[in-house]
């Protein structure tokens, strides 16, 4: 048995070459950890006994082979839904302050906000955008109301649109919040 720090590349490979039989919990910032948590759902995972479900993984982290048991806890759901809540609340409040400032800037041209609005968009974690709309919009230079007729000095471009947020992407995320990964060496699929 070892402590998560076990789970470095360099450490898994210098114990696969003392041919020790190792079992350790995998800290949820190892990347290959975090890609197959997105991929786990708890309910195609087999159960384990009550409260609990696992799946089983093959993986080639650290140039060893560890099998990798995915392990869901209900009991840990509380509070990972609590985590989640309060992560995905501030990440949507600034989502949309963020949006609603892109919403209120001018652009000189409808190529310029489309482009804005892509880089936006790219960068959305909680929310998606649900509708969007470019709209082009006359602009005089001088103050006051325009002589009817007059043609305007520039058209300049703002966007609406609107943010929504996924259910199905929270309850991954909680589900993936509530489950942890055990690695071991021992291949023998009777263990």
């Amino acid at each position: 048995m070892a402590d998560s720090a076990l789970s470095s590349a360099d450490n898994l490979q210098k114990l696969a070459d003392t041919g020790t039989t190792w079992i350790t919990r995998v800290p949820a910032t190892v990347t290959e950890a975090q890609n197959a948590l997105e991929q786990v759902r708890p309910e195609a995972m087999g159960p384990l006994r009550e409260g609990y479900r696992s799946h089983v993984r093959a993986s080639t982290y650290g140039g060893v082979a560890p099998r990798g048991v995915f392990i869901y806890a209900e009991h840990r759901r509380p509070q990972a839904q609590r985590t989640v809540d309060k992560h995905w609340r501030q990440q949507s409040e600034a989502e949309a302050k963020a949006f609603q400032h892109l919403c209120r800037t001018a652009f000189a041209c409808e190529a310029e906000a489309q482009q804005a609005l892509a880089t936006f968009v790219h960068g959305l974690q909680t929310t998606a955008l649900h509708a969007s709309l470019i709209r082009p919009t006359p602009r005089d230079n001088k103050r006051g109301r325009p002589e009817q007729g007059a043609q305007p000095d520039q058209v300049v471009s703002y966007m609406a649109g609107a943010l929504a947020s996924s259910i199905a992407t929270h309850e991954a995320l909680v589900a993936q919040q509530s489950g942890f990964i055990l690695a071991t060496h021992e291949l023998d699929d009777r263990t």
